[in-house]
């Protein structure tokens, strides 16, 4: 049996401020995403297309998500019931 590689990709972006500060990202590749919440590839790609959550990056031809993009997501997709429409105030 192959065992399929996982890659998380690391990105640091020095916010321009008094005493500038690192700020780490993590980001994730589609597959890395539709893994993680049993979406597949193709129904990510049709919420990207919709303008639908979670929010990604594109970098060149790349796609990937933050990782806190998609746990806000997730976030977003709790409900107390079934009758639940997640219409919280």
């Amino acid at each position: 049996m192959m065992e399929e590689s996982k890659t998380v990709l690391f990105l640091i972006f020095n916010q321009p401020s008094k005493g500038s500060i690192n700020m780490q990202k993590i980001l994730l590749d589609e597959r890395q995403v539709s893994d993680a919440i049993r979406l597949k590839v193709a129904t990510l790609r049709k919420r990207r297309w919709l303008g639908l959550a979670p929010r990604f990056l594109k970098v060149g031809s790349k796609v990937f998500y933050d990782q806190n993009d998609v746990q806000d997501y997730l976030n977003t997709c709790v409900r107390q019931s079934t009758s639940d429409t997640g219409d919280r105030q």
